[in-house]
């Protein structure tokens, strides 16, 4: 997981996606890589989760290492990328793929919540549509071509102005070579999800809830009934560029306020005693 934005006190949703997966892959290195210099932990809260869970790692990145050699290095290099309409998230989407090609694993977005284990999963990308495959989160061994691929695509491609030409559509429109598909339900559907050398898994998997649903994650009392739809999925998205300003309401029985009681235990007790109350935001 990235913190790309140099915050050094992330969100609570950020910290119980982070305990999500350290908590589900307890036998995996759970990382968080951070742009800044520091994390502020001054409230405990990472010195709690990380006495819990000794597989969870905090990290710098020194991004010049990290870029020298890729095929995205003068795109990085030349700065475009601090000087477009969503800075973090241009870095971000550069950046994940970097890591990736370096060490392999899996990449996630914060805000995401892991529901199970996904140390089985390898090479693959999760379908949210007919037409794209997000890369939100997705698993890819060290050196894979795919992920080479998509860096060449981001240097030859690049546009600051527009939010998904540099991430999903890119990963997308690689995917749908790679698969010789132009649509991935189809693909799933007829038992040809595997690709070459990956796989391309049914949306249920990464995002249960659609994107123009995002809504439905924070809608007060519906949690019960849509944690019984998430049995074959293994991660919840949060859809954070929709649902950021959008409150996580404690006790009010959403789907989020349910499933962060199960995944992340320790950040949502935190939420609980530092407000006070049963109303707080996070």
């Amino acid at each position: 997981m990235l913190e790309m934005s140099c915050n050094p006190r992330p969100l609570y949703r950020s910290w119980c996606g982070l305990e999500s997966w350290a908590l589900q892959n307890r036998r995996s290195g759970v990382w968080l890589v951070m742009l800044g210099t520091a994390v502020d932990s001054t409230d405990g809260l990472l010195l709690a989760l990380k006495q819990t869970y000794p597989n969870l790692h905090v990290v710098t990145v020194d991004l010049e290492w990290l870029f020298r050699d890729l095929p995205t290095n003068n795109l990085f290099s030349s700065g475009q990328w601090v000087d477009s309409t969503w800075p973090a998230k241009s870095l971000s989407n550069m950046v994940r793929l970097a890591v990736v090609w370096h060490y392999g694993g899996f990449y996630a977005d914060f805000d995401t919540v892991c529901l199970r284990p996904t140390e089985h999963l390898r090479n693959v990308v999760g379908s949210q549509s007919a037409e794209y495959v997000n890369n939100a989160i997705f698993h890819f061994d060290r050196h894979h071509p795919f992920v080479h691929q998509n860096m060449e695509r981001q240097n030859m491609n690049f546009n600051g102005a527009l939010l998904n030409v540099n991430g999903v559509n890119i990963m997308s429109n690689t995917a749908k070579m790679a698969c010789n598909t132009s649509n991935f339900d189809e693909l799933v559907a007829q038992g040809r999800g595997l690709c070459q050398g990956f796989r391309v898994l049914p949306q249920s998997a990464f995002y249960p809830v659609s994107w123009e649903n995002w809504r439905d994650i924070f809608r007060s009392g519906a949690g019960p009934n849509l944690m019984k739809e998430l049995n074959s999925s293994f991660v919840l998205h949060a859809w954070n560029v929709f649902s950021a300003a959008n409150p996580v309401r404690v006790g009010t029985r959403t789907l989020y306020d349910l499933v962060s009681s199960a995944y992340c235990p320790i950040t949502k007790r935190r939420v609980v005693d530092e407000a006070r109350v049963w109303d707080s935001l996070y």
